[in-house]
This record gives structure tokens, sequence and C-alpha cells, in this order.
């Protein structure tokens, strides 16, 4: 593939159309028509409606019933003489459309979804009364291969509403496992190495994936950029990349022409989670067996499914595929089997896609524009695809870079109608009843037609430099309607020409063109233009394009609304869809990011469902958290891929080891394709760790530990960011802690303990014990891990001679929930303060002296604190020696003197602020008294009645007159 102008292996490819199975020959079809006497001169082909000849008067009616894809298909196979038809490039047709032979002069047959009405074992009996090979049935839908000589004929049974065709696309010499870059990045590694978690590598969980092939190349996986490595699976367990028996239960039907991208998918999942069992199921197929096989891979192996295969046990699936028509305004049918297995306690990973946003939608379209006369799309009301409304532009500008051979295109429509596919009403039964007919389908009809730069249909002439653009008609002649793509509800060309082929509520409300290279050189770039016209029916009340090109460098260059193009399954409320991000662009490779760089081909949401599952409007409509995560991609295989140097502008370089690209096996594989098996790997991870962990448990856990990409919470380009696997299972099984004491008060020597419990789920981490005062000691018993539910000890212990403060902690590491990564305990070592004498009284003549000391003792354990001495009547003052803290046991001094400069008297309070625990406030009071006589010692008695102790002495020595 191609980004911008380099090459991009991103992981969404469209598979080969040919199979090898028991008893059946098949041929790969080549790119340039073989039909003897046509001329190919055109190199890029639009795919628009089928010829207007028909071989059989029944075909007018029942091409009502076959999308364009179809028609084609059979006209072009019915117009060909007998000898021509062993060599007929059906692919020319569609190239999306997978088709095999049984022999090499049978008819072929095409891949089909088959959607009835009733009871569908009705109308697969009656299918296969006429060779059609039924792939799975699930809900209305009947996978499976139909011969193209019988299409007319089964399109006769009543009870059948309408085929499709089934369309497809998918989103190393060293020893032991590739796509080690990833497992890096995301921190699974670093799970895995944790002494907290000993022996995580995903053992007990199997990993289902689904892709198109698994063991099929063997020689060069060629797509366009790609290295075309010769690896198979045999060379892959030789070397480490993959384990011997992965349980392959159905194989890519179009063997052996599969790229085996589930293979590289396979590489991923094992290299973050070793210890896996594998298994795969091909998606290159109906849609109907896509859905059976995510049903097929859940079953418990001891079971069958309807097909008779062994289940795959698995308790996680990836897949990297979608189907054009899947829908985007409602579940389809792949989504609700998503949701069956995920109510069996399955999870669920899917890639996002690889469209970036490209495309355009409007909640507010305006069919006001008039076809023009004699133009294949004559008659419709065309959409404005101006979103303001300030211009009538019935035409949306669109630019296609170079296209090298075989390299494709797809546009597709939508609009706010629901789908029939998938619908599960009453089924009917066998003796009779039809049940119920039909689900809603669509009720009106809508055209996409592609025009040149100034939206003229047909297109005349070229559109780009060098570069013809054909549209794909019945025969040699050119008809230039480039109309009507291979939607089911698209009108089709019949005996009597022209007609709206549908009728309403028989349909599915989509259609997707396809532009495609079909020579063997690359076709320059062009400039063209989307018109969207309604041909029956009420208007739409939304309407939305999608540019499908895998990373090819497609744009929309006007009124370009860049919104979500995450379409089908992974919309479900039980999938994972992944986005992805460079594994070299992220923090743990370049120290200059400080967020993973989402890659600008990753697809993106925003779109609203709009239906319930059987096609019910919703009373409010709902838009899917879309995409949920991103994950890495561009990682190293040992055969899938291109050089990622080809990647990065300039060199490739980091000094971290683990960013490293293999020399040996330079073959990188980008898209998210690539990242959604790194999100499923490290689910298993944590699936080991917590085997009775809910999917919803799992998906939350790495939600919310991921890194944010986009500012803080979710965004419909990055989800809730990049995935951090440790930081998942941490809070997926958080470790609580739970203490005996909430804090310590040492109020003599001895010792106390504090009980640590692991009160959570997961491993709980205790080191570097620390404790504070000095004087305060701690011995423990705490191992480096404490499992759940299990205790340790800290025992601190206190000497008689008392601690260095009175204030202190007991700390430790953990990594207990809550904690930030630390505990502190309060500890409490009080100080005590005895002070003598309790009371002072001073007396003297004035001009002598008197003075008294009060001891101050530290009678607790801790360290004592003097912090303010103060002392009244103003007569006393104060000194001291106490300075410093006091050890337990010290003394300190305060010496009160009294002033006898004049005769004075007064009571107050030595007071002296300390840190003590046993006085209010820790304040230490002593009463004081003084008292200065005149010399003569009369007339200054008076005073001393106030003061306690001498008032009561004065009355006793005083004698009655």
């Amino acid at each position: 593939m191609l980004l911008g102008n380099k090459a991009l292996w991103a992981g969404v490819c469209i598979s080969a159309l040919s199979c090898l199975a028991s008893g059946e020959t098949f041929a790969s079809l080549p790119l340039a028509p073989t039909v003897s006497g046509s001329t190919q001169t055109h190199q890029l082909k639009i795919l628009g409606k089928p010829g207007a000849s028909v071989q059989a008067d029944v075909s007018a009616a029942n091409n009502r019933k076959l999308d364009n894809s179809l028609i084609r298909m059979k006209q072009a196979y019915a117009a060909a003489s007998p000898s021509q038809r062993a060599s007929i490039d059906l692919k020319q047709q569609n190239p999306l459309a997978r088709l095999r032979y049984t022999s090499p002069l049978a008819t072929p047959s095409v891949l089909v979804d088959v959607i009835v009405k009733g009871d569908p074992k009705v109308v697969r009996a009656q299918l296969e009364q006429l060779g059609f090979k039924t792939s799975a049935v699930f809900r209305n839908d009947i996978g499976g291969w139909l011969p193209l000589d019988q299409i007319d004929k089964a399109a006769t049974f009543t009870n059948l509403r309408f085929f499709k065709t089934a369309m497809m696309h998918t989103k190393v010499t060293q020893t032991g496992p590739l796509a080690t870059q990833g497992d890096f990045v995301q921190r699974s590694l670093a799970l895995k190495q944790s002494t907290l978690y000993p022996g995580l590598t995903g053992k007990g969980i199997t990993v289902g994936v689904m892709s198109d092939s698994f063991d099929c190349a063997g020689v060069a996986n060629a797509e366009p950029g790609a290295t075309g490595h010769s690896e198979d699976y045999a060379d892959d367990v030789a070397m480490g990349a993959l384990p011997a028996g992965v349980n392959v239960i159905e194989e890519d039907p179009a063997c052996p022409n599969g790229t085996d991208e589930g293979r590289a998918l396979a590489q991923i999942v094992y290299a973050v989670a070793p210890g896996v069992k594998l298994a795969f199921y091909t998606a290159d197929g109906s849609e109907a067996d896509f859905a059976q096989g995510i049903l097929t891979l859940a079953l418990p192996t001891n079971q069958t499914d309807p097909n008779g295969n062994s289940g795959g046990g698995a308790q996680i699936i990836d897949d990297d595929v979608g189907y054009f028509d899947e829908p985007v305004f409602q579940e389809g049918e792949v989504g609700i089997a998503i949701d069956q297995v995920a109510a069996q306690g399955v999870l669920y990973f899917s890639s996002a896609g690889n469209d970036g946003r490209n495309s355009y939608e409007t909640a507010a379209p305006k069919f006001t524009g008039a076809a023009t006369a004699g133009a294949p799309n004559a008659g419709e009301t065309l959409l404005n695809m101006d979103p303001s409304g300030a211009t009538s532009t019935y035409y949306l500008p669109i630019t296609i870079p170079a296209m090298g051979p075989g390299q494709d295109v797809v546009i597709s429509l939508f609009w706010d109608q629901p789908y029939q596919s998938g619908y599960a009403g009453d089924p009917g039964d066998v003796n009779g009843d039809p049940g119920v007919a039909n689900g809603p389908g669509a009720t009106n009809v809508l055209d996409l037609c592609v025009g040149d730069a100034s939206g003229n249909i047909p297109i005349t002439g070229s559109i780009g430099s060098g570069s013809n653009i054909e549209d794909v008609g019945n025969g040699p002649t050119i008809v230039n309607t480039n109309c009507a793509g291979l939607s089911t509800v698209a009108p089709v060309f019949g005996s009597n020409g022209e007609t709206t082929a549908t009728q309403p509520g028989e349909k599915d409300p989509y259609n997707v063109i396809v532009i495609f290279n079909n020579s063997s050189s690359v076709v320059q770039a062009i400039q063209a233009s989307l018109v969207v016209g309604l041909i029956t029916g009420p208007p739409p009340g939304r309407v939305k394009i999608i540019v499908q090109d895998d990373g090819l460098g497609s744009r929309i260059t006007q009124f370009n609304t860049a919104s979500s193009t995450i379409q089908g399954h992974p919309l479900s409320p039980n999938a994972m869809a992944v986005g992805a991000s460079f594994f070299y662009d992220t923090p743990a490779c370049q120290s200059s990011l400080s967020t993973p760089v989402l890659e600008a081909f990753s697809s993106a949401g925003g779109s609203p469902f709009l239906f319930d599952a059987n096609g019910n409007a919703l009373a409010t409509p709902v838009t899917p958290q879309k995409p949920n995560i991103v994950a890495p991609d561009g990682i190293s295989t040992t055969f899938f891929g291109f050089p990622a140097q080809d990647e990065v502008e300039g060199s490739f370089s980091t000094p971290v080891p683990q960013c490293q690209l293999y020399p040996a096996y330079p073959f990188n594989f980008f898209g998210t394709s690539a990242a959604a098996p790194h999100a499923a790997g490290a689910a298993a991870l944590l699936l080991q760790a917590d085997p009775t962990a809910t999917p919803t448990a799992i998906y939350t856990a790495m939600e919310n530990t991921a890194q944010a990409m986009s500012g803080v919470g979710f965004s419909y380009d990055t989800g809730y960011g990049f995935v951090q696997a440790d930081a998942a299972i941490a809070l997926l099984l958080p470790a609580e802690l739970t203490l005996s004491a909430p804090s310590f008060t040492f109020t003599s020597a001895g010792t106390q303990t504090e009980t640590v419990t692991n009160s959570g789920t997961g491993p709980l981490t205790v080191s570097n014990v620390q404790v504070t005062p000095s004087g305060v000691t701690q011995t423990n018993n705490c191992p480096a891990t404490i499992a759940a539910g299990k205790s340790c000890t800290i025992t601190l212990s206190l000497a008689a001679a008392g601690a260095g403060a009175d204030q202190g902690t007991l700390s430790f590491a953990t990594n207990a929930q809550g904690h930030g990564g630390a505990v502190s305990v309060p500890i409490s070592v009080p100080a005590q303060v005895t002070v003598a004498p309790q009371s002072v009284s001073l007396l003297a003549k004035q001009g002598g002296a008197a003075s008294q000391a009060v001891t101050v003792t530290n009678s607790g354990v801790g360290m004592l604190s003097v912090s303010g001495v103060t002392v009244t009547p103003a007569l006393v003052s104060q000194t001291n020696t106490c300075t410093a803290p006091l050890a337990a046991g010290a003394t300190c001094t305060v010496t009160l003197t009294l002033n006898t400069s004049t005769t004075a008297s007064g009571i107050g309070t030595l007071v002296i602020a300390t840190n003590a625990t046993n006085v209010p406030g820790g304040t230490a009071n002593v009463a004081v008294s003084a008292l200065v006589n005149a010399n003569n010692g009369g007339g200054a008695f008076g005073p001393w009645l106030l003061l306690p102790g001498f008032a009561l002495a004065g009355l006793r020595r005083r004698k009655r007159s």
C-alpha cells in the first residue's frame, strides 16, 4: 500500500480470490482481461451499472434480487463463448469478489451472502439443490458459493430476498519471537519482567485470530511495495516466531493466494504473550461465515459448530477484517456475533481501520439539484455537497493518488435507513410458515456516481495526466455510466431499460464503487468527483461517504467534513476498536516525545447509531465511543511488510535497544491490523493474572490506564490513549493495604506493633521501612511482595533513654492503591514537664535582694522543648537555662528576681510554654507573689493583705487595741 508517496503495509488489504480445497482446483485470475476480441487500452476502471443486455427474460425481474456485481459477472460469463469461459477474467467485474472453479472447464462459483425471510433451512435446501455450497448460516444470512449459471434460478425462490457479493478487506534469521518492539513500548514486556507477576506469559489462555489466511502464501506476499519474503509457518516454528500446534480451524478459501496476514497477527500475539495457545479461523469468506467463525472460535473444544468444526476454546479473539457493506449507523450481523460471545465472557479486539478521517458526512442533506438530461443519473435529485448551503455544488471533488498495479480505491455511501441483512425476526418453520417476512430494510434508493473534476457524468476522455478511466460495461464497448456501484439497492438495467429495481424494505442502505488499476504499470493521480442522487423514496436525514484506500492517500479536496471512518463490527459495544501508533513514535523510543503519535491513517469514530441490531429506530441516537485504545504498529515480522526506514523521515535512529529493527528481517507490519493483536496479547496477560476477570473489567482497566494522547479523557481519534499493560494490571488487580494502627503514641519505653495486611487482589509491596524520631527503632518481617489476604508486621521500639524528638513517622514505600507510592504513619513520643516549686514568694526590703530558682524537669520520654518563659508581676524578672531541648530526665532552671529599687507589691504567674502533653496547652504555671518593704518597716504593711500566705500571717500577728 501507499501512504502519501511511501509504501505502507497497513494490513487491511483485499485478499486473493482463488482457493485450494479438497477435490477442487482454482485459478488465479489475471489483472488484464483475456476475453477474445477485446482490446484493453484503459488503465483505471470504475465499477458502475451492468450493461443493458440480459440473457434471459426471467433476468429482468430477478435482477432485482442481485447486486450489480453479480449481474455484471453473470452477464459477462453468459456473453462469452464456451471456449472463452475458462479464461474469462471475472475479476474485472468486481476485483473484490471471491470466485473459484471446481475444474478447469466448470462454471465458476462466487462467494455470496444470501438474505432470506422465514426459515433459512428452507432456502438453504433449495440453494444446495442448485450446487450451492453453504459455508455458514447466521440469522437471516446464508453464506456460501453459488455457481454463476444458477443465479437466475436461485433468484426465483420466494423466500430469498436478495444476494450480495461477499467483499472482505483486511484492515524475518532471528531466534525467538519477533514483533518485540511493540511489546516494549506498550509495557507488556515490563509487566512480564516484573517480580510482582512471576511466570506471566498468557499461559492457559487461548487467543483466536481472524484474518485472510494463515499458511497459504509460501512465497511472495506480493502486495505492491511488499518485500515478498518466503517464510511459512514451519519456518516460523523453527525459528521460534510461533509455537507449534496452532489450531487452524478453517483456512482461507482463497488459498494459495492469501497473504497469510493472519500468521503475522499471530506472531504479534505470541511475542506479547508467549504462553498462549493460538487458533485461527479465516474471515475471508461471507459475512455469515465471519460471524460463524467468531462463534466457533469461542466454542469449547469438545463441541462442534453447525459445519462440524470443533470449537477453538478461545477466551480472546482478534480480527483485522472488514466488509465494505457493513453498516455504520447500526450494528451489523458480525457485531451481533461479537455480542453473543461477549455474553459468554470472551474478549474481542478489532482493528479500527486505516482510513483516517477521509469521510464526508451531513446530518442535514439537501437534495435540491437536478441531474443532467441524458446522463446516466437523469431523473435523480442531487445532493448539495456544500454543508453550509452557501453554494449549490452537486459534486464532491476528490483526488486519487498514483496507483500501482492491482491497487484500488473503494468509495462507500451510507444513509440513515435500517439494514435487512442480519435481521432476526420470527424464522417461521419447515412446515411452510414463513414467519416474519423481512426486517425493516431501506425504503429509499440512492445512487452513487463518479464524475470528472467538475462533476460531469459521464466522464469524457482523461481525468488525469496520462491516465484514462473506464467504467465497466457489458462487452468490449465502454459504457461510461459511472454510477450505481455494487449496492443491493442501486438501480440496475433490465430488459426494458433502467428501473428502480427495488421494493421498500427489501434491501440494505449502502452503495459501493470500486476504482482500480487493472494494468501492469503505475497510473498517475487523477482528479475526480462524487455525485449522490436520490432515485426514489423520501430523502434521507443523514448521508455518509467514506473513501477507503487503506492509506493510499486519496483525499476529499472540498467540503471535507473529516468525519468518522470506523465501520461495521468494531463499533460493537463489546468490541475493543484499536487504533495505531508507530512504535518508533512513542516516548519509550524517542525521549523528545511526551505522548505517542497517532498514525495519520488510523480510523476515527464519531458517527451515531440510529437503529438497534434489528433495525428499529432508537429513541435517542447513541454514538459509540470508538476507537477504544491505541496500540503499536510498524513492528518486525518474519515475512509481512516493508522496511520501516521507508516510513521514517531521515535516519532511523534510537539509542534504545528494544526499539531497534532486525537487520535480517526488515519486514515491518503497519496499520491497525498490527495494533489490535498487541492489545489482545496484553489482555491475555491480564486474563492469566485474573482468570475471573470479566471482559468489562479488563476493557476498563486498559482504557482507564492508557496514556492520554489527545489531552485528558476520551477522543474519537485516539480513544482513551495508548496501552500501558503494567498500569492496567495494577488497576485490574489493585494492591490495597489495611493498617492495624493509624498512629502510635509512646508514653513510656517499650514496643508497639503495626500489622500491614494486603486487603486487595493484587500483590502488595512494602519496602524501605523508615522510622523517626531517633531513639525509636523498627524491625519487620515484611517480604518484598505480600500476597492478597496476607500480612506482615513492623515492630517499633523505644528505649528507656527516650526518643530524640517528640514527633516522627513510620514510613515505607508501597504499590498500594491510593497512597501515591508511600505510606506515612504518625508517631508521637510525648514530652512531659514537672516544675518545682509550684509557687514562689519573694520578700525584701527596699534596696535589698530576693530571688528563687524554679526547676523544669522533662518527666516524659520524648524531648522537651521550652518555647517561652514569661513572668508577672512587673517587679519580678526571670532568667533561664532552658534554651536547648531537654532529654528524658534532664532539667533546666528559671530564676526569678525581685526588683527592690522601690517599695511595691503584687501577685502573678510564671508561665513556661513547652511541648509537654501533661499540662493544658503545654503550659506549666507557677504562682508568684512579691513584696518590697520600706527600710523603716512602717506604713507599708497594708499591701500584704492582698497576698496569699502573707495575709493570714499578718492577721495572726496583729494585736487588737
